[in-house]
């Protein structure tokens, strides 16, 4: 998916034209994978929260490990706020959706966990503020509110 958006914005490209770059940002896209807990259920409204299809909540540790995991992955280029540092990339269109959820849905499921924590996790609360003020397009057409993303765990 990230590809085909990339193809669709040539003349702003979100992938680095450097070959290094570029192949951290297909390993940054990659981690995704093993850092989400794993055996969840599919969804597009609930990512990451349920196992399997029984219902059944993800454990507070295993949500600790995911967001502990991402803030690994920003630290990787800690003069940020972004995956690849001061530029939105490609590797922001991937992890966006699901972060995004993660941070209104966690705190509904576990109230002890707050994402959007930055005495936690500061790099992603910085990742957070940034994709807020700095990538216009996200509050208009990505960013849900705690409504919407409320109804769709009751789903």
């Amino acid at each position: 998916p990230c590809q085909e958006l990339a193809a669709r914005s040539p003349a702003k490209p979100l992938f680095p034209a450097d070959p290094a770059l570029r192949a951290e940002a297909d390993s940054l896209i990659a981690a995704f994978q093993n850092t989400f807990p794993r055996s969840t259920r599919p969804s597009s409204r609930a990512a990451f929260l349920f196992k399997g299809w029984g219902g059944d909540l993800v454990p507070k540790g295993e949500i600790l490990q995911a967001l502990n995991g991402v803030e690994k992955l920003l630290a990787k280029h800690p003069e940020g706020p972004f995956f690849l540092g001061k530029a939105f990339s490609a590797v922001e269109c991937c992890w966006a959706p699901f972060l995004e959820r993660y941070a209104v849905q966690v705190p509904l499921l576990h109230p002890e966990v707050q994402p959007y924590d930055p005495a936690k996790w500061p790099l992603l609360a910085a990742w957070y503020d940034a994709m807020q003020s700095q990538v216009p397009c996200y509050t208009s057409r990505v960013q849900g509110d705690a409504h919407t993303w409320s109804y769709a765990l009751a789903e």
